[in-house]
């Protein structure tokens, strides 16, 4: 499994020279965008083959579950 962008940003901190941290800022920025690009497909098929209601239903379900296991007050 590849880091996430945020990992990958990390990892690369301790390594910095001057000048590099623009680029590896933009490196984790495309990183990010092709995690989200990637959402973005799961979620076209999902609507798809489930229907747009169970989707939205499937989709309400996780982000209550995200909320109430990584959120704090």
């Amino acid at each position: 499994m590849e880091n996430s962008a945020v990992e990958w940003l990390v990892s690369e901190l301790p390594h910095l020279e001057a000048g590099l941290l623009k680029k590896i800022i933009n490196k984790a920025k495309e990183m990010e965008k092709k995690e989200q690009q990637k959402i973005g497909i799961i979620m076209a098929i999902f609507a798809e083959e489930l229907g747009d209601k169970k989707c939205i239903e499937l989709l309400n379900k996780a982000e209550q579950y995200y909320n109430e296991t990584f959120k704090t007050n």
